[in-house]
């Protein structure tokens, strides 16, 4: 497995994101129990894969479990070096 078309090309500016199993399994049965989408064995499965990629692919990783979306923006930001433009 390998990133996807003109992503290698870009890997400098590319950030994986991860979550805990439990949390994601939780998460998924709450929003569609008894799917095929919620159980544990499909969340690792998911998990693995998408970490395995983000290896091979190199990228910096970030655990987003307990992160609201504007901490991990900011935690982006910060890694990259921009600066936060108020309009």
């Amino acid at each position: 497995m390998a990133l996807p078309g003109a992503l290698p090309a870009h890997r400098r500016k590319l950030f994986g994101l991860t979550i805990d199993l439990q949390r994601l399994h939780q998460s998924r049965a709450e929003r569609r129990p008894n799917s095929t989408y919620a159980p544990t064995a499909n969340c690792r499965f998911e998990v693995q894969q998408a970490e395995t990629l983000m290896r091979r692919g190199e990228l910096r990783v970030l655990i987003s479990t307990i992160k609201s979306i504007e901490e991990i923006a900011t935690q982006i930001m910060r890694k990259m070096k921009l600066e936060q433009r108020i309009y």
